[in-house]
């Protein structure tokens, strides 16, 4: 009984970065392991949500008559628009778009 309390102590402990009894033991991979999935864990929730906040203004924009101002600011965050590059005889000018809740979309180019 006591020497679990002891365990319990120093796994949390070391889950906070004070304890130096489970430095060289597995604990220590598990305990890591644990985090890495934690932080996963959060990154995928936090990328489902963004992707049911831009389905949400999808749905409310999708049989829109006039691209106006406000349709514009609900589905784009920020636009760059990069220095035009001479590429034989012609020049080309790459625009990028960030959307809202999903970051820049790569549209394939299908010339």
């Amino acid at each position: 009984m006591i020497w679990s309390k002891v365990i319990n102590t120093q796994a949390k402990n070391f889950a906070y970065g004070t304890s130096t009894l489970f430095v060289n033991h597995p604990f220590r991979l598990i305990i890591e392991k644990s985090k890495d999935l934690k932080s996963i864990i959060v990154r995928t929730k936090t990328k489902e949500g963004n992707a049911s906040k831009f389905a949400a203004i999808v749905n409310k924009y999708s049989d829109f008559e006039e691209l106006t101002p406000e349709v514009i600011h609900a589905f784009i965050d920020k636009i760059f628009v990069h220095e035009k590059a001479k590429e034989g005889t012609h020049f080309r000018q790459t625009i990028e778009k960030v959307y809202n809740f999903v970051g820049a979309v790569e549209i394939p180019d299908f010339n």
